[in-house]
């Protein structure tokens, strides 16, 4: 099971953004960032999305958000889950109220990957 890149710990959300992959970004600290960011890391590892490279991030602290970024999708509370294209488009930003589920990363993800 793929364990999610932890910006910036691991690497700079540049470096994240910079990779050919689609990307679901899960932005906070909090236990619920933390078990959605597993949850992302163990889904991207799975071979039923095809050939489409995938990556959870874990961004955990607002301040690795880039100005573009920022701009795109606004204030982001903890925890917040934004999907990217393999291009960098933005394609969705979800608040998490508590009620996000596997089922709903996945949609997400298969969301991104099209």
């Amino acid at each position: 099971m793929p364990a999610p890149v932890i910006v910036p710990r691991d690497k700079s959300l540049d470096q994240v953004l910079a990779a050919d992959q689609v990307r679901m970004l899960i932005v906070g600290s909090s236990r619920r960032a933390t078990e959605l960011a597993e949850l992302a890391g163990e889904i991207s590892g799975r071979e039923s999305f095809g050939s489409i490279p995938r990556c959870a991030v874990q961004v955990t602290t607002d301040a690795a958000i880039t100005p573009s970024l920022r701009q795109e999708v606004g204030e982001t509370p903890d925890p917040t889950i934004i999907t990217l294209k393999r291009d960098g488009t933005v394609v969705r930003a979800v608040v998490d109220d508590g009620d996000i589920e596997k089922i709903d990363l996945e949609d997400m993800f298969m969301e991104a990957g099209t």
